[in-house]
């Protein structure tokens, strides 16, 4: 056995939980990682098994860089910030992509299935949701910071956090 092709296999499966990564890219490096494990003669070379001729695989893509994942700071794109309000009160500030939304009310999902758990939570309640600020070209970095600036400018006047942002960083 070829202990690259170990290791790479066991890469292989520990990125199958990765959000960045497609399921036909995970599968692709699993099945390429273990046709590495085939047999290696004395020269080195790889020996198909049961005689079969060994697959030529694509090797699979790299794994993206978290510099372009939605989440990292130095991604730009289509983001905003929403409030959410239970009874006319304000619960909480959140961000959001803006390019998933919703096929059923348009809202960007993250704020719709916020609005659906609390909805749930709260059957009663009347729970509004709105978009206050939003960028077709904003860094992550930046839509945090607007998100902030709002959860601060609610504890200046109120002395505390939202609700719903209790544990918010950098909240002085």
């Amino acid at each position: 056995m070829d202990g690259i092709g170990v290791r790479d296999l066991v890469r292989s499966i520990e990125h199958l939980g990765d959000k960045n990564v497609s399921t036909t890219q995970k599968v692709t490096r699993v099945v390429v990682a273990t046709v590495n494990l085939a047999p290696i003669d004395g020269e080195g070379e790889r020996e198909p098994s049961s005689g079969m001729k060994e697959p030529t695989l694509k090797e699979p893509e790299p794994i993206l860089d978290n510099s372009t994942h939605k989440n990292s700071n130095d991604y730009t794109g289509h983001q905003g910030v929403y409030d959410i309000k239970v009874d006319g009160e304000l619960y909480k500030y959140g961000k959001a992509d803006m390019t998933k939304t919703s096929k059923t009310t348009g809202e960007p999902k993250r704020l719709q299935s916020q609005l659906n758990k609390l909805q749930k939570e709260n059957p009663l309640a009347d729970i509004q949701g709105k978009i206050l600020h939003q960028d077709k070209n904003i860094t992550t970095k930046e839509i945090k910071k607007v998100e902030t600036q709002k959860i601060q400018e609610y504890k200046n006047k109120n002395g505390k956090n939202p609700p719903g942002n209790q544990n918010h960083p950098g909240i002085n």
